[in-house]
């Protein structure tokens, strides 16, 4: 869950685009050597996480797997 943390705040702070990237998940997939689909998914999950209470929630309450 960290690593979301992370991500989440590298998408706010538009990391990728200060860094020549053409998405923070394009940055995000590099920095962590993952693949582009996988560091996608897990940009989305990271901003659902910060933006959307009741996935947060639901998460936390383990009613929701990732």
């Amino acid at each position: 869950m960290h690593e979301l943390r992370v991500a989440a705040h590298a998408d706010e702070l538009k990391v990728g685009e200060d860094e020549g990237a053409t998405s923070t998940a394009t940055w995000w997939a590099h920095a962590t050597r993952q693949v582009r689909p996988v560091a996608v998914g897990q940009v989305h999950l990271a901003r659902a996480l910060t933006e959307r209470t009741l996935v947060r929630d639901a998460l936390a309450a383990g009613d929701l797997r990732v």
